[in-house]
């Protein structure tokens, strides 16, 4: 087994659009964005909520999975020429699309790679406050809608 850091690994596109969530093509892959070098953090979370399954004749109150939910939450870098500013240009409030992130290889993101493909809709983008010393950035708060995310996606070759 190896184990490994996502430094150096992580990558993730913004993608406006993917037809097949389980098989993101490179294409689709392409005409994104790649903000990996702007995610300063980046919290992914899938967490259950458990439902009770009381047993009136016992003293444990059990519980069942239910449904699950998370939004994502990132900070990203700003960067002071504004052509250059891609995570803030990609990311106003509003924007619909998909992340696709990679969590271990290394280069562009390519066929046949593991992928976990995450609808979103930006929900919230606001700077950080300011102090001295500090790199810029903002944080921005991002919904996940239906049906939540795909995880070991393959990317498909070409179009």
């Amino acid at each position: 087994m190896t184990r490994y850091i996502q430094d150096g690994n992580l990558r993730v596109v913004y993608a406006p659009t993917i037809a097949d969530t389980a098989a993101p093509t490179e294409t689709e892959l392409t005409a994104g964005e790649d903000i990996t070098g702007f995610i300063m953090s980046l919290s992914t979370p899938d967490e259950g909520n458990p439902v009770a399954d009381v047993d009136p004749t016992t003293t444990w109150d059990g519980t069942i999975e239910g449904t699950r939910s998370g939004n994502i939450t990132g900070m990203f870098s700003r960067d002071k020429a504004t052509d250059a500013d891609t995570a803030w240009d990609t990311l106003p409030y509003r924007t619909a699309g998909y992340f696709v992130i990679r969590r271990f290889g290394d280069g562009a993101m390519a066929a046949d790679d593991i992928v976990d493909v995450w609808p979103i809709r930006v929900s919230g983008r606001s700077p950080i406050d300011y102090g001295r010393n500090t790199k810029d950035a903002f944080n921005s708060t991002i919904a996940v809608p239906n049906p939540g995310p795909v995880y070991d996606s393959v990317v498909a070759s070409g179009a």
